[in-house]
């Protein structure tokens, strides 16, 4: 039980350190995202925004190694930028396509000093360490209390 509770709670934590998914990641492994929620982060790349037939926003975002489209087809979004960092929410419908249902446009200024923040300052972080101590010494207790009954 503290292995699967270990294995959840790593898996939560990677979750919010890092939600997202880097352009790459999904160019290299698409079987791994085809046909599933995807939330894929990168700069989109200058000249690449086009206005479809059907009101749709198409665009490119690349993380300076691969590139993806992105279909988008909900309301604009007042802080979309090309050349911005911005985070595309939705279905990986192709290897390379992103049927996007959000658009989160990120301001570099109100980024830039979280980009640079160490995993040890983050809030969770201390937490963490706290309660995977408090589970182990529960563990250890629980273990020599059980082998004492037996006794």
């Amino acid at each position: 039980m503290l292995v699967l509770s270990s294995v959840f709670a790593y898996n939560a934590f990677l979750t919010y350190v890092d939600p997202y998914q880097n352009v790459s990641q999904i160019v290299d492994n698409p079987e791994a995202y085809l046909n599933g929620q995807v939330q894929v982060i990168g700069t989109v790349v200058n000249g690449s925004t086009k206005q479809g037939m059907d009101g749709s926003m198409n665009f490119s975002l690349t993380d300076g190694e691969s590139t993806i489209s992105v279909v988008y087809t909900g309301e604009p979004v007042s802080n979309f930028a090309e050349g911005q960092q911005s985070v595309a929410v939705g279905e990986l419908v192709s290897p390379r396509t992103i049927q996007a249902s959000q658009i989160l446009a990120k301001c570099p200024s109100k980024y830039e000093s979280q980009d640079q923040a160490s995993l040890f300052s983050m809030p969770i972080f201390p937490i963490a360490l706290i309660l995977g101590s408090v589970a182990i010494g529960f563990s250890v207790v629980s273990v020599t209390l059980s082998k004492r009954k037996k006794r």
